[in-house]
């Protein structure tokens, strides 16, 4: 069976192109629904490998063009995506019908820095709803590198080396991350601590998930209450214990909830931070 992306690409000749264009509905012998799972992502390209114009999202019954708006807050201002996966991603983010939200790929593809910015989005403009981001993390260091031991101070020092990438997230500004502490827009929560919590009216975001379990992703969507969202992102190349690649919780996202209504995926292979990030896939 072949892994589960949320994102199925489909090689069209010039002329089932040409046949989709001013279709309201999307029809190919090339495209088989019955082998689309519910909210899985299709992206059509042309024998030379180019994307098209055309992405859809598969809603059970039939493809729909993809449905997004620019993400927009008061720290960082508009952003928009810059490929065609992003597209799926800005696509899958805004659609609150799909509360549990997987965004996988490479380094410097995009995952933390639009989830992070598309939750601040939610709670800016949609403040009925939702109230505030929390932001989880398993405190998993970097494998092969040496611990630095106890860190003193309350629990938001302790947890500030796995913060800092919200802060990066945010343009690098230190007094933008402490606004928001001071508002009550974001809490931090150690992963360990989880047990017997209820986030409702949040944007949950699961950072650096690559670093979960089966068990650990359990426990965290038996936390989402009532109009909450979860996000959880990771890169599975990444992962910094040898549990993590035996009992991988991304995996298990992926096989128990691919096809469930309430669940969608994209994976974002192209790195956006610099040329020079990108090289970092020839290793």
């Amino acid at each position: 069976m072949k892994k589960f992306t949320g994102v199925r690409e489909v090689v069209l000749t010039n002329e089932e192109i040409d046949h989709l264009k001013g279709k309201r509905i999307v029809w190919t012998d090339s495209i088989n629904l019955n082998d689309l799972v519910i909210n899985e992502y299709v992206a059509i390209k042309d024998c030379q490998g180019n994307y098209s114009s055309f992405k859809y999202r598969f809603d059970g019954e039939k493809l729909v063009k993809l449905k997004y708006e620019k993400i927009s807050n008061a720290q960082i201002g508009d952003i928009e995506p810059k490929n065609v996966k992003q597209e799926m991603l800005f696509d899958l983010l805004q659609n609150d019908e799909i509360p549990i939200k997987l965004v996988t790929g490479t380094m410097g593809s995009g995952k933390t820095y639009i989830a992070v910015n598309y939750a601040l989005h939610k709670i800016q403009h949609d403040k009925n709803k939702f109230k505030k981001i929390v932001y989880i993390r398993n405190n998993v260091e970097v494998k092969d590198t040496v611990a630095l031991g106890a860190l003193p101070n309350g629990i938001k020092d302790k947890l500030l080396p796995f913060i800092l990438p919200i802060q990066d997230c945010l343009g690098g500004n230190p007094q933008q991350l402490e606004f928001l502490e001071r508002s009550g827009a974001i809490e931090y929560v150690h992963l360990g601590h989880v047990r017997g919590r209820s986030f409702s009216n949040s944007v949950i975001i699961v950072s650096e998930s690559n670093n979960l379990t089966r068990d650990h992703v359990k426990l965290l969507i038996g936390r989402v209450g009532e109009n909450s969202i979860i996000i959880f992102e990771g890169d599975t190349s990444q992962t910094d214990k040898k549990v993590f690649e035996t009992d991988s919780g991304i995996e298990a996202l992926r096989y128990v909830l691919a096809g469930n209504p309430l669940f969608g995926a994209v994976d974002l292979d192209k790195s956006e931070r610099s040329r020079v990030a990108e090289l970092s896939n020839l290793f």
